[in-house]
């Protein structure tokens, strides 16, 4: 994969996120993951500094495109959104662990999202969720 700046994602933010979006989805080596994951955010950073509606309209559309940035770590897999929080799910005793960073979210779409990620999880193979820990 060829490098990618910042100021040139910056530089349309449209075409950034159309860049961005299927290098998120594809599994990577975590490091890789976690460079992408880092210019993600801070192109939604700048996004959200600007006055264009339909732009963040685009960062909602892509973020569901993307859904969860997952990551396989040695203890579980780690699935994340940039906009405000993280689960664990931790193998093999099955808990989910929610951790939440600054962002507010209201509780409806947590509630949710917690559902879904268990559909996910109890989707693949030898995989079951026991608990959750918020």
């Amino acid at each position: 994969m060829k490098p990618l700046s910042l100021d040139k994602l910056i530089s349309n933010p449209v075409d950034g996120l159309s860049v961005l979006a299927p290098l998120l989805i594809e599994d990577r080596q975590i490091k890789e993951t976690e460079n992408l994951e880092n210019l993600y955010k801070n192109l939604i950073k700048h996004i959200s500094s600007q006055n264009d509606q339909e732009l963040k309209f685009l960062v909602a559309k892509t973020q569901k495109d993307i859904g969860f940035i997952l990551k396989y770590k040695s203890y579980g897999i780690k699935a994340s959104i940039p906009i405000g929080f993280s689960l664990f799910f931790l193998e093999p005793n099955g808990i989910l662990i929610l951790k939440k960073r600054r962002f507010i979210f209201f509780p409806r779409i947590l509630v949710t999202v917690l559902r879904l990620f268990v559909l996910i999880l109890n989707g693949r193979k030898n995989i079951r969720v026991k608990s959750i820990l918020i």
